[in-house]
């Protein structure tokens, strides 16, 4: 049995039922707002019964085709005059204002504000719904934002009566979305219906099943397989040409992630050697990526003219900043720290840190450390250490995959190891080696922590504690230049309080 979609109460139909919605919401007396009197003055006739109108409304019954004759009669006048709908239009914002309108003017129409309110909130089911072809959707928004309100209402009303579709099933809507998804690619529903069965279904052989489906050539199990090599979640270790590999196979059947990939891995040299003839590889793959609507790839071209990566290696922050707002604009979160890398380094700081806290209020830990720092050092804005401790905390509690450990370190160096009185935060030496030990792999963690052990063992006398320490500075004394070993020294030497026996 087949399940209707109600296309009255949700935000993803620009709907007949929708459209009586939006009148009912806005009209002054609600009383005034009766379904069968907007019905007919839409299709400017006298009466209609309830249950048609309701029927309609809901979506369950298609639009009589004596209702559509009427709105093909109506749109051929229109075409010829465009004055053709506005007795229609008096009569609808005579029901939203309780007040009786005879405008014989476009230009003097388009000043109602009830016709604007009603508009913006139309475009809201608009610009989400599927059905409403992209075509359509950049007229509609030309029309707003040229204040057009009355040739915007008149062509949503077109599309509401002769074009929008009911009523809709459950699968065939799942179905439609999928192909709309897939549309301009070689890959079919069955290949994505394929892989999410193994993706929720198997457990302990999901990686045998997806290499099943990847021999069969499935373009969605051959990237998962590129991913799980490219982070060496199979054997333990990245292996990066086999991840190439799967994603070149996956790219094949014109999976726009797949070409992202290749892109993004000879851009971080993870594959080749970043030389003109890879460079012009990995434009060719974003170029391919962007055609199908990857906002990874439009980011990413960003990135290449902001960092020069251009067949003549050559900045370019115009089609830099071109590109990031590109992706900015479908709230690619990267996009946003990139546009904010730009602004910094044009020195626009206040811009930068707009962009910035776009991405961190997303929880987005590399942006959540760029924001605690503007504020703590009152970078484009005024010095802010409650709000800076804040996004140190987001940024530090993100996933491990996910998290930028500079904000733990942040929050070591700059609160935890000195207090801060302001927030009231008490000076707290083991919740900064905790903290700096989950960090180990942070080169810069290893010298903090040497400071961490050193202070802490000045206070208890603990010869585990002094093991730490003689660690640390052997560890660091392997590493690092004469240079820095004398500043590591002179740091130890403000620390310094008692006579420890320990060479430097």
């Amino acid at each position: 049995m087949k399940n209707y979609i109600k296309l009255n109460n949700n935000e993803a139909h620009l709907s007949l039922g929708n459209f009586f919605n939006v009148i009912k919401k806005i009209t002054i007396n609600k009383s005034s707002a009766i379904q069968t009197e907007i019905f007919c003055t839409i299709f400017d006739i006298d009466n209609i019964s309830d249950s048609t109108v309701g029927n309609y409304c809901t979506g369950y019954r298609a639009i009589g085709n004596e209702y559509k004759q009427i709105y093909l009669t109506f749109k051929k006048k229109y075409e010829l005059d465009k004055k053709r709908m506005i007795p229609i239009v008096n009569n609808l914002l005579s029901i939203i204002d309780g007040y009786i309108y005879s405008y014989k003017d476009i230009n003097e129409i388009n000043k109602n504000n009830s016709l604007k309110e009603l508009c913006h909130k139309l475009h809201t089911y608009a610009k989400n719904d599927l059905y409403v072809s992209s075509k359509l959707k950049k007229e509609l928004l030309t029309y707003l934002n040229k204040n057009n309100y009355y040739l915007y209402l008149i062509r949503c009303l077109f599309f509401i009566v002769l074009e929008k579709k009911q009523p809709l099933y459950e699968t065939e809507l799942v179905n439609e979305t999928i192909e709309e998804i897939l549309y301009n690619t070689n890959i079919s529903i069955n290949d994505l219906k394929q892989y999410l069965t193994i993706r929720f279904k198997e457990g302990i052989s999901y990686i045998p099943s997806l290499k099943k489906l990847a021999d069969n050539n499935n373009p969605y199990a051959l990237h998962e397989l590129g991913n799980l090599e490219y982070n060496g979640d199979i054997t333990g270790k990245p292996r990066y040409e086999e991840a190439y590999n799967y994603f070149t196979k996956a790219a094949s059947y014109d999976h726009p992630t797949s070409y992202w990939m290749l892109a993004h891995m000879i851009i971080n040299q993870k594959i080749g050697a970043l030389n003109s003839e890879d460079i012009n590889l990995a434009w060719t793959y974003l170029e391919k990526a962007k055609s199908l609507n990857s906002i990874s790839a439009i980011n990413t071209i960003g990135l290449c003219y902001f960092e020069g990566y251009t067949k003549d290696k050559k900045k370019d922050l115009d089609k830099a900043k071109y590109y990031f707002e590109l992706a900015a604009k479908k709230d690619y979160i990267y996009a946003y720290n990139n546009l904010g890398r730009l602004y910094e380094s044009k020195k626009e700081y206040e811009k930068a840190l707009s962009y910035y806290l776009k991405s961190a209020n997303e929880e987005e830990s590399w942006a959540c450390n760029k924001v605690g720092l503007y504020y703590y050092n009152g970078i484009g804005t005024e010095k802010n250490l409650e709000l800076a401790y804040k996004y140190f905390n987001i940024g530090a509690s993100a996933p491990i995959k996910n998290r930028n450990n500079w904000n733990i370190y942040n929050l070591v160096v700059l609160f935890y190891l000195k207090g801060s009185s302001i927030l009231g935060i008490k000076k707290d030496l083991d919740k900064s080696i905790e903290l700096l030990l989950s960090i180990n792999n942070l080169e810069e963690s290893k010298e903090i922590l040497l400071y961490a052990y050193y202070e802490k063992y000045l206070i208890h006398k603990e010869k585990n504690i002094l093991d730490k320490v003689n660690y640390y500075l052997e560890l660091l004394n392997n590493t690092i230049d004469k240079k820095k070993k004398e500043e590591i020294e002179s740091s130890l030497k403000t620390i310094y309080t008692s006579k420890i026996n320990i060479k430097l």
